[in-house]
């Protein structure tokens, strides 16, 4: 016999004009009015939580929607896609307002690993305009979602990136992966200063590689001088 306080669910969203294939990420506004979900057939839907109807569509990937990201300043939305690209949505008019293509290297083009950009993951960097993507070929980029300019990448990771996120005090950004590590960018020097195994519980400094960015910077006051230029 199933226990009374069972929970069920209020509404159930299926059929035309919603998703056909399944479900890989979400995302609720900070009013909690809205469910954004993105899906395998390449779609955005949103959904108002109140009633359960899609209430607008957003389509313009053309591959698997992998991450949805909310910008806590502005009625944006960013989600990325197995088609390499990262697209920033303006909310009220359920449109895109600008799309930051992952280009391809000639190494995947001439090896046929077309695809090894494909966005997976992604995070807003506190509240100011720039958003962070993780990607299959286990770099990480920051782009500015007004120009859709990719402003640096992060190397060190030799497998997917599964997740990113960003610190409160927006000093550092940490990326996690399947090749077993997590990398922690930022700190005194915007570089590569610590690394963790999926084996180990303690931290570890990181090898030095190419993603220095200028002397003592936290990410913040990087941002901040590049608003400034």
């Amino acid at each position: 016999m199933e226990p009374e306080n069972r929970g069920k669910s209020i509404h159930v969203v299926r059929g035309h004009p919603y998703h056909t294939d399944g479900l890989t990420c979400l995302a609720i506004t900070a009013d909690s009015t809205i469910a954004i979900t993105g899906s395998k057939d390449s779609s955005v839907h949103m959904v108002n939580i109140a009633t359960g109807r899609v209430i607008s569509s957003l389509i313009a990937h053309s591959n698997s929607v992998e991450c949805i990201g909310l910008s806590p300043s502005f009625p944006w939305a960013a989600t990325g896609g197995m088609d390499q690209k990262l697209i920033l949505w303006d909310l009220q008019r359920s449109s895109a307002r600008c799309t930051c293509d992952h280009e391809v290297s000639i190494h995947n083009i001439l090896y046929g690993l077309i695809g090894q950009e494909g966005v997976t993951s992604l995070a807003w960097i506190g509240a100011t305009k720039y958003v962070a993507s993780g990607c299959i070929d286990g770099k990480v980029r920051i782009w500015d979602s007004l120009s859709g300019d990719c402003l640096k990448t992060f190397s060190g990771h030799v497998d997917t990136v599964q997740s990113i996120a960003v610190s409160a005090d927006g000093n550092s950004l940490v990326s996690v992966s399947s090749d077993g590590t997590a990398r922690v960018f930022g700190g005194s020097s915007l570089q590569l200063v610590q690394r963790s195994s999926s084996h180990q519980n303690d931290w570890s400094s990181g090898e030095e590689n190419d993603v220095k960015i200028n002397g003592s910077q936290s990410i913040n006051s990087w941002l901040e001088t590049i608003e400034e230029a």
